[in-house]
């Protein structure tokens, strides 16, 4: 194909950005700060085939500098700094107006150097998205509401070269009109794609470039963002040097820009990474919700996977969002995927249409107690016929609503415009010869998985024929219910009547007659159905409100609910404060607040058990001695019950400890307590030995009513945490303490 006046202008455009990257020096005269950008030894030319120079100074506003709010350029400005500055660069006698200079130079070397040269290294998604730029979607991608979404992005937006760039070496084959005619078969690499676009992963040219570039749009210059690789770039500068506030509003219209929109969609973890730097709502929601349904399909995995598996369900190549200690796409995946199993469970249960909260449905399961009253007063034959009916109607209907759920779970968009609709889409990312069939790819899935993809659940509403077909089939439910509505009017007496009429009218709008309502039932199954899938799906508006329209996703559940959202930043609408609450669980009640550092917690006063020779009728609450008054800090045990809640868990505390519960009272006379004076501890442990010589030790006066009391005298426990006390390190120390209880 020939070159489309939209390249024409957009190559206009970018050669004269180029142009005025190479005049800064004479475009920016004032500006109290001197900024200096050295360039490697030979470092090319750009496309206009001029050479970059050894040095770019740009003088920049103070207060513009200022106002990025940037502790690294700060820094700086610092007297110390700016010494060594000038001393390098030979400027003790600075040029009029500048008070300050600084040296922008990426290191050459050093922690630093590796750590720019990770980040800025190109993944291959900005190699490849200038093809967006040259490849038309069929249009079946622009139905419904769609616009532009077949349409290849705009020139201007992704058709950018590198800068430093050897297209002028192939002139002839860009040029070339054979060349040209090739379709770009999609986003993805391959022989269509020019030498000249086969750029390094880091290019140090490239990145001193696009510092001068900041630093112009720093003074207020025009931003232009032409390509996927120019953006990347421009991001991870602006973030080492802290100045993302300047590029955010440019960057947030490149993503935007109809139909670049696809990029969040293709390649959901770059565009992750970037919005969650640069802090871009849509941008970060839109991509969040690719990346949980693709975490929460593989979460549902029959065996799940170590590790991200390289490419989707669907086939698409994975990038990386980066290593996170709290993952946000993690934690969103799990809780999708739990909302998503119980409602799949509920519809896909025994006792789903009573789930659906089916009004005539309910009211069919009230007669039975009805056909029960009437059974018992009833002719025998008409009792026996009427109970056979009923049972018979309630399993047709109960066995046609499964059969149609697991065919809308079975049943995979083969052929058809959804089938055409996601194939087109697929289609941007995949080669053609390598695009497996959906339905070979949705049979490699289980049954939770199917359920994590829309099909299923448009399957329930859209073919909805398919259940009325079925309930209408070999055995008729309008002859059914015919056959019980007669029955039931026969064994229904006035006085059956008026004692379950109320029940039965409950779900009615009126005080009809004891009868079943086979298509008031049917009509209330499509209601509820459609009510179900909404929620799942959500609405178009609903969808469209969470972030910019996705194009290229059908395959996935667009709408994610506060269960998932929450665990985004709250610039994002999330809840994410950044002191990573939200990823624990809520705190359990506690009434006398936190016990010891970490996450435990009193919960009140410990109740003891009823006990067989205690002789009360009722428990006695007693205070318990915590573990710190009896001096055993150490130990890993634990007397005091954290909560209600985490009683009937495992333990999560740090150390090994058993796990915490009630505090009993023990008399002599008990059994428990006359195993426990049996019980001999380990005698080679010292702590042991201590619990022996208190357990076989004098226990008082008081013969049969001795009590361990569970309350520790006040004067004992200051003993106890006298400076003698806490500075015992021996063993002799420890039976100390003993021997004052």
């Amino acid at each position: 194909m020939d070159t489309t006046p939209a390249e024409i202008m957009a190559m206009n455009r970018h050669q004269f950005e180029l142009s005025s990257i190479h005049q800064s020096e004479h475009e920016f005269t004032t500006g109290s700060v001197l900024a200096i950008v050295q360039f490697p030894d030979n470092p090319g030319a750009d496309c206009n085939g001029c050479a970059f120079k050894p040095v770019y100074q740009v003088r920049v506003d103070y207060d513009k500098l200022m106002a990025t709010g940037s502790a690294k350029i700060q820094a700086m400005l610092a007297p110390r700094r700016q010494e060594r500055i000038r001393r390098r660069h030979n400027l003790q006698q600075l040029p009029a107006g500048v008070e300050y200079v600084i040296d922008l130079t990426p290191p050459s070397e050093g922690a630093e150097r590796a750590d720019l040269v990770a980040s800025l290294w190109l993944p291959k998604a900005t190699k490849l998205w200038f093809l967006a730029g040259q490849y038309t979607a069929d249009e079946i991608i622009a139905t419904g509401h769609r616009p532009f979404a077949n349409k290849p992005v705009g020139a201007v937006l992704v058709l950018g070269h590198d800068d430093r760039c050897c297209c002028v070496q192939y002139q002839n084959e860009y040029c070339d009109g054979s060349r040209q005619q090739k379709k770009i078969p999609g986003i993805f690499a391959g022989p269509h794609v020019p030498r000249f676009r086969q750029i390094d992963d880091y290019c140090e040219v490239r990145h001193r470039v696009n510092i001068v570039r900041l630093l112009r749009a720093i003074n207020g210059a025009d931003l232009l963002i032409n390509s996927a690789t120019r953006m990347w770039t421009l991001v991870h500068i602006a973030i080492s040097l802290e100045v993302t506030s300047v590029i955010r509003d440019s960057v947030a219209q490149w993503f935007l820009a109809t139909p670049n929109t696809k990029f969040m969609e293709i390649f959901p973890e770059e565009s992750f990474k970037v919005a969650l730097a640069l802090r871009i709502p849509d941008v970060l929601v839109t991509s969040f919700k690719v990346l949980v349904n693709d975490f929460a399909i593989d979460h549902a995995a029959s065996v799940r996977p170590h590790r991200r598996p390289p490419l989707t369900w669907a086939n698409r190549e994975r990038g990386d969002y980066g290593d996170m200690p709290m993952d946000p796409v993690e934690h969103a995946g799990i809780a999708f995927y739990e909302r998503i199993k119980r409602k799949f469970d509920a519809i896909t249960s025994d006792t789903a249409l009573d789930d659906l909260g089916i009004p005539e449905w309910k009211r069919l399961r009230l007669f039975c107690p009805l056909i029960t009253d009437a059974q018992a007063v009833g002719g025998l034959a008409t009792a026996r016929n009427l109970g056979l009916v009923y049972q018979k109607l309630v399993n047709h209907i109960q066995v046609c609503f499964q059969d149609h759920v697991s065919l809308a779970l079975r049943r995979s968009p083969e052929s058809g415009p959804l089938a055409d609709l996601i194939e087109a889409q697929r289609l941007h990312y995949t080669p053609k010869d390598q695009l497996a069939d959906m339905a070979y790819l949705q049979g490699k899935l289980n049954n939770y998985q199917r359920a994590l993809c829309p099909f299923f659940w448009q399957n329930l509403r859209v073919e909805c024929h398919e259940f009325w077909n079925k309930i209408y089939g070999v055995s008729s439910l309008k002859s059914l219910t015919q056959d019980f509505n007669r029955l039931i009017s026969m064994a229904t007496t006035t006085d059956l009547l008026d004692t379950h009429i109320t029940a039965l009218n409950e779900h009615s709008d009126s005080r009809a007659p004891p009868r079943f309502n086979s298509q008031a039932f049917i009509d209330q199954v499509s209601t509820k159905l459609g009510q179900l899938v909404t929620d799942v799906l959500g609405t178009d508006w609903e969808n469209d409100a969470q972030g910019p329209p996705m194009v290229v996703s059908d395959h996935i559940i667009r709408k994610l609910e506060e269960s998932e959202l929450k665990f985004l930043p709250i610039w994002a609408g999330g809840c994410d404060d950044g002191s990573g609450g939200v990823f624990q669980d809520a705190v359990p009640p506690a009434e006398m607040g936190p016990s010891e550092p970490g996450p435990a917690y009193h919960t009140g006063w410990t109740v003891a058990a009823y006990t067989d020779a205690a002789g009360t009728d009722a428990a006695t609450v007693t205070h318990t001695a915590s573990i710190s008054d009896l001096g055993l800090d150490g130990l890993a045990v634990d007397d005091v019950p954290r909560s209600l809640d985490a009683q009937g868990g495992s333990a999560s505390t740090a150390t090994p400890a058993r796990l915490a519960h009630g505090s009993e009272q023990f008399v002599v006379s008990d059994n428990e307590f006359a195993d426990a004076m049996c019980h001999e501890p380990a005698e080679h442990q010292v702590f042991g030995q201590a619990l022996m010589m208190y357990v076989d030790g004098d226990v008082g006066d008081d013969g049969d009513s001795r009590t361990v009391s569970s309350t520790v005298d006040y004067e004992v426990e200051d003993e106890m945490f006298s400076d003698d006390t806490l500075s015992a390190g021996s063993a002799e120390g420890d039976l100390s303490d003993f021997e004052m209880l």
